[in-house]
C-alpha cells in the first residue's frame, strides 16, 4: 500500500498548518499584526516538534525480543531467521556507550534505534558496532549482540532482567551454525 499511516499523518500536518495560516492570508489587520505572526510561527514550531517527537516514539517503541519456533522477532517487520544468525555473544558488567544515529527514541527506561556502539572493560573496548539496531532496557545492564550473516547489521538487545537476557542467549546459541 503506497498511502500508509505516515503519509496521513504528514497530510494531517500539513492541514493543521493551512488551518492556522488562512486567517492571516484572508483577514488584513491579522497580516499587518507582528505579534500574530510571532504566534503563528510558534503555534507551527510547537506543532511540528509535538508531530516529529509523537512519530519518533511511535516508530521506535520499546522493544523485548521474542524468539519464535525458527526465527528472532525485535517488532513488526523486523524478523531474523534463527539460520540466518552468524554469531552471538553476551555481555554483563560492561561499560555500554551510545553515538545515536539515525531515527530513535531514547528516555531513561529504554533505546530503541540505530547506533554506534562501543561496549568497554574499564578502559579496553571489547567491541565496537557501527550503525547497529539497539534495542536496550536502562535497567538491565546485560546485553546481547547478534549479528546477520550475510549481511553487515548487528543487533544489540536485553530484555527485562539480567536472567531472561541469559536464557534468551543460552537459547540462541543453539540456533549459531
Amino acid at each position: 500500500m503506497i498511502m500508509n499511516n505516515q503519509f496521513y499523518g504528514e497530510l494531517i500536518l500539513f492541514l493543521i498548518t493551512c488551518l492556522v495560516a488562512l486567517p492571516l492570508q484572508f483577514i488584513p489587520k491579522l497580516k499587518e499584526n507582528k505579534k500574530v505572526k510571532i504566534i503563528f510561527g510558534l503555534v507551527v514550531f510547537a506543532v511540528f516538534g509535538i508531530y516529529a517527537t509523537y512519530t519518533s516514539i511511535k516508530d521506535n517503541p520499546k522493544v523485548d525480543a521474542k524468539l519464535g519456533e525458527n526465527y528472532i522477532e525485535f517488532k513488526k517487520n523486523e524478523v531474523i531467521s534463527l539460520n540466518n544468525i552468524e554469531d552471538v555473544q553476551f555481555y554483563d558488567n560492561v561499560k555500554f556507550e551510545i553515538v545515536p544515529n539515525g531515527y530513535r527514541w531514547s528516555n531513561d527506561d529504554y533505546y530503541s534505534g540505530d547506533a554506534n556502539v562501543n561496549i568497554k572493560k574499564g578502559e579496553k573496548t571489547l567491541k565496537y558496532i557501527y550503525k547497529g539496531k539497539v534495542y536496550i532496557n536502562a535497567n538491565n545492564k546485560s546485553y546481547i549482540v547478534l549479528n546477520e550473516k550475510g549481511a553487515s547489521k548487528s543487533y544489540v538487545f536485553n530484555l527485562g532482567t539480567k536472567k531472561k537476557t541469559k536464557q534468551m542467549y543460552y537459547e540462541l546459541l543453539e540456533h549459531v551454525h
